[in-house]
């Protein structure tokens, strides 16, 4: 035999309809939002920064004297470049 729903049944599926469907909204917004970040710059637009920012850290570290590499350099630009694109 089949059950009548009854109002408070009949809410509660309701409640949890909402909840699951708000949770792939919000899975989907995301996922949408990283592949736009993404998109928004090409891999050699990201290199040409990175290689830009690198040439600017070595500079700055000449006319300071500090100590470093260019590989030191090169990391710290890519880090700069993938923090500015969410990457």
């Amino acid at each position: 035999m089949a059950k009548k729903k009854t109002a408070e049944t009949a809410s509660a599926e309701e409640v949890k309809n909402e909840a699951s469907t708000e949770t792939v909204k919000k899975a989907t917004t995301k996922k949408t939002t990283a592949k736009k970040t993404a998109a928004a710059i090409s891999k050699e637009d990201f290199i040409s920064e990175v290689e830009k920012r690198s040439y600017e850290l070595f500079e700055e570290r000449q006319k300071s004297g500090k100590n470093g590499n260019s590989l030191s350099d090169w990391l710290e630009a890519e880090a700069e470049i993938k923090a500015k694109y969410g990457l």
